[in-house]
């Protein structure tokens, strides 16, 4: 792969990634559109929402950096560059199931562009359709705050609204509610503000959240829950990876799109056949030493570790 990369983002500029995507000596630069929208909806949809946002960035990106080799860090930016004649060097996610209208424009817009996936189930999918494609972990720093002294009460942070599985928090808010343990359930789903206080127990619900706002409410908790529906794609990765950050231990339902990110002892899946409850607060009460836990998530789930994964992911992808 000769020559620089720019990027290609929605949302606003931070340092904090800029400067990561620099250190590895491959971006030259990053365009963005940062007035796209926080929850990727507009018009009381998300696909005009995502849609909207990547041609005004694609337009943006063809009028200022023609000639220039681009790095779609999202899969439709590369389908707005096509409708203004421009194609992409590369793609970083997908997050689509082969048979829906999203995936069969992606594979009829983007063809053979290379597409770096976070999960391995979408790069194998991809490859049997007869696309170019390779899986990487996802990696982020959020910029979260470590996790603060462990309360006297067990806190269990669910947060995130993609492919959650709503029977399965459902089951976890029945067995708080029967109020036999002491223990605090949190979450932020967006579903609004509200609270339950039993005897013994508490569920706080928040509304919509920044993504700040997201981790200092996470950070606050003893162990986080991905309830994930398991569908053949990435889901779960940012919460997962931003849960690491804090330094806090990660208990997953069982999907595909998990594989590769539960290593059994920072992240571990759910066993079915016992009380969620039971094994959340045995989770919360490990004394897994919350530096330890950011320790491993720089060394395997930073943006700079997941940028040196894309990195060397398109040298293999482009046969450099």
């Amino acid at each position: 792969m000769s020559g620089g990369l720019t990027i290609l983002a929605l949302g606003r500029r931070t340092d904090r990634v800029d400067d990561a995507w620099a250190r590895s000596g491959r971006v030259t630069s990053i365009v963005r559109f940062e007035h796209a929208a926080t929850s990727g909806v507009r018009f009381g949809k998300r696909i005009f929402g995502i849609a909207l946002d990547a041609l005004i960035l694609a337009a943006k990106a063809r009028a200022g950096h023609s000639g220039e080799k681009f790095l779609c860090a999202n899969p439709w930016i590369a389908v707005a560059l096509r409708a203004y004649g421009v194609s992409a060097f590369a793609v970083t996610g997908l997050y689509a199931v082969p048979g829906t209208n999203s995936w069969k424009l992606l594979r009829r817009s983007l063809k053979d562009i290379p597409v770096v996936t976070t999960a391995e189930v979408e790069a194998e999918q991809w490859l049997n359709e007869g696309g170019k494609a390779t899986a990487v972990l996802y990696g982020n720093t959020f910029g979260y705050p470590a996790a603060s002294a462990r309360s006297t009460v067990p806190t269990v942070f669910i947060g995130g609204t993609s492919d959650r599985d709503t029977e399965l928090i459902g089951s976890l808010i029945d067995e708080v509610r029967a109020d036999t343990r002491v223990v605090r359930l949190i979450v932020a789903d967006g579903s609004g503000s509200r609270t339950w206080r039993g005897k013994r127990a508490e569920i706080q619900h928040f509304d919509r959240v920044t993504s700040d706002e997201f981790g200092r409410i996470m950070s606050t908790c003893d162990v986080v829950f991905l309830p994930i529906l398991n569908k053949p794609r990435a889901s779960g990765h940012m919460v997962c990876v931003g849960a690491l950050e804090c330094g806090l231990p990660v208990v997953s339902s069982e999907c595909a799109g998990m594989d590769g990110y539960v290593d059994g002892k920072f992240v571990t899946y759910l066993d079915p056949v016992v009380s969620i409850l039971e094994q959340l607060i045995a989770r919360a009460g490990d004394s897994m030493d919350s530096d330890q836990i950011r320790d491993f998530w720089r060394a395997n789930f930073s943006l700079d570790a997941y940028i040196a994964r894309v990195m060397t992911a398109l040298d293999q992808l482009t046969g450099r």
